[in-house]
């Protein structure tokens, strides 16, 4: 199996695969193209930052200073309430995310730590998903480092059959922290690795919904 360097700390499985440009997730990369069509790009990102600073205002004063100088410094997304939902249990979150991949109609994406061994009815549901529609194209964005450990269940193992059948559908991506790199980065054996830095972002989606989640894990 072999990788190729992106620019990028993010390293590649497939050669058209194109999940992260200039350190920009997949998922905010997926917003961006979205609202680009929208007449005054740089009105719609204004207008959302100066919302979201009118809104750090009411939060509580412990993290109402970092929430603004992140409204100052991140790109911003105005959301109206009505459109946000949250999800309770952990079984809520993973019978959701099956139902977006059945729906799923031109893209599914998945960024977290890893996919593991357990999550075969996950795979499956993919596998499904592009053998029924052959326009649906699938995005991996996991940490390369954890998805690469040795062994049976390894997240690149997983993947390799979906890769196979599917060279030009999907496409994953891995990222590697650029503070392991040059002598340490082949000496230093798999597991510490992961101490210089892992990929943590937990977004998934399928077409134009997004679902954020605070674990690596799909089922806890």
């Amino acid at each position: 199996m072999k990788y190729r360097r992106f620019s990028s700390p993010a390293l590649n499985l497939n050669r058209k695969a194109s999940a992260f440009h200039h350190g920009f997730p997949l998922a905010f990369r997926m917003l961006s193209s979205r609202i680009s069509s929208s007449r005054n790009l740089h009105y719609f990102f204004y207008s959302s930052i100066r919302h979201a600073s009118s809104v750090t205002r009411q939060l509580h004063p412990a993290v109402r200073q970092l929430a603004s100088e992140l409204g100052q410094k991140q790109p911003a997304f105005a959301v109206s309430p009505n459109d946000v939902h949250v999800l309770k249990q952990p079984s809520e979150f993973y019978s959701r995310l099956l139902e977006m991949i059945q729906r799923a109609e031109r893209r599914i994406f998945l960024s977290s730590l890893y996919i593991g061994s357990s999550e075969g009815e996950l795979v499956e549901n993919l596998e499904k998903a592009l053998r029924h529609k052959e326009s649906l194209h699938l995005y991996f964005q996991l940490d390369l480092n954890r998805s690469t450990r040795p062994g049976a269940s390894s997240t690149a193992k997983i993947l390799l059959s979906l890769l196979q059948t599917y060279p030009d559908r999907v496409h994953a991506s891995f990222f590697r922290s650029p503070n392991l790199r040059g002598i340490m980065a082949k000496v230093v054996p798999p597991r510490f690795n992961e101490g210089w830095g892992t990929w943590h972002a937990k977004i998934y989606g399928a077409d134009d919904d997004v679902m954020i989640s605070g674990t690596a894990t799909f089922r806890s």
